[in-house]
């Protein structure tokens, strides 16, 4: 049989069958159709479901790795280096001059205090020169000095035509404490 012998006789039959009982004819086509949607919206569901079931699988297990990583940096405490009074005049003089940026007041102070585990070194400096070599002087600093972090920045500029700006800057080095300065 041919799909046109096909065609001709589906024809045939559904014409006979709309003739002898109309209405059964229609609830057929409307089942069907039902059929084919409630098929179309089982699989839409069911994509849906395998992909939110994906995506929540990949959100526990990153979750799952933030939750190791935590409990292995709360069971390891930070290693600080051990103090050395020079070592960030030094570093601070060092960076300084490789970035050619003089400095025109330094002043160092260390706080410590008796019931904590560490040292507190502080740096008060004043510097002249242009952002970008003030932002990479603090930049180099970070790397170079192990524990420290910036307190505070205040900058400030004598006249709008004028590139070069005035920055009062408070870092701060932290230390383990040692029996020697």
């Amino acid at each position: 049989m041919t799909f046109n012998e096909l065609v001709l006789y589906l024809r045939f039959h559904l014409r006979r069958q709309w003739q002898m009982q109309p209405l059964a004819l229609v609830a057929l086509t409307v089942s069907v159709f039902a059929i084919a949607g409630t098929i179309a919206i089982y699989s839409h569901a069911k994509n849906e479901k395998v992909a939110a079931d994906s995506e929540w699988r990949a959100l526990d297990e990153r979750t799952q790795k933030l939750r190791n990583a935590e409990q292995s940096r709360s069971e390891q405490p930070p290693v600080l280096p051990v103090f050395r009074s020079k070592h960030l005049v030094e570093v601070i003089g060092r960076t300084a001059e490789s970035m050619k940026m003089p400095l025109e007041e330094i002043q160092f102070s260390l706080e410590d205090n008796g019931n904590q585990p560490y040292l507190r070194y502080r740096a008060t400096l004043t510097v002249s020169s242009s952002y970008s070599v003030v932002r990479d002087f603090l930049a180099l600093l970070h790397e170079e000095v192990a524990g420290i972090s910036i307190d505070t920045i205040s900058c400030a500029r004598a006249d709008i035509g004028v590139s070069e700006l005035t920055c009062d800057i408070a870092v701060s080095a932290f230390y383990q404490r040692s029996d020697r300065g």
